[in-house]
């Protein structure tokens, strides 16, 4: 019962609340906007049509306000301005250039002789080294059957068999 009577008083607030909507929609009582009536009137002969009037420029450009202003605006008008950027001359960033650039020497992998010791030519030399053996700077680390490792100070670089 209870829940009937509040549907009975909500469908009848939504009616009354329609009803005042039709009634003002549909009554000549709505609110009216004063219009505002123009005169015209029409211009002599000797007057030009266009009226001008005097603009008032004495506002605030809302572009020159702002704080970030781009690396290329320069004022026109400062001549000091344009005279500090022509003698600015952009520089290039300096580049490194590697010193002494370590290049192996021409090694070539002949072979191993009984597994141990290998033949290779070495800076045009030809020599039967074993591993460990040093040569010059160089020092001979491993020796397989189809290839050859050397180490150069901290370097290693492995030569293969030519074939």
């Amino acid at each position: 019962m209870k829940n009937k009577k509040f549907t009975y008083l909500l469908i009848g607030l939504v009616a009354v609340i329609w009803g005042f909507f039709f009634y003002t929609l549909f009554s000549n009582n709505s609110p009216q906007t004063n219009q505002q009536n123009s005169s015209f009137e029409p211009l002599e002969a000797g007057q030009d049509s266009i009226v001008f009037k005097v603009l008032n420029l004495s506002y605030k450009d809302p572009f020159l306000a702002r704080k970030i202003v781009s690396k290329r605006y320069s004022s026109y008008n400062d001549v000091a301005a344009l005279k500090r950027n022509t003698l600015q001359k952009k520089t290039k960033p300096v580049v490194k250039t590697p010193s002494k650039v370590f290049t192996w020497p021409e090694v070539e992998h002949g072979g191993t002789l009984n597994g141990s010791k290998g033949l290779l030519t070495f800076k045009k030399k030809r020599i039967i080294a074993s591993e460990g053996q040093q040569i010059d700077e160089y020092k001979i680390v491993n020796i397989y059957p189809d290839s050859i490792r050397i180490a150069y100070k901290e370097k290693t670089k492995v030569f293969f068999k030519n074939r």
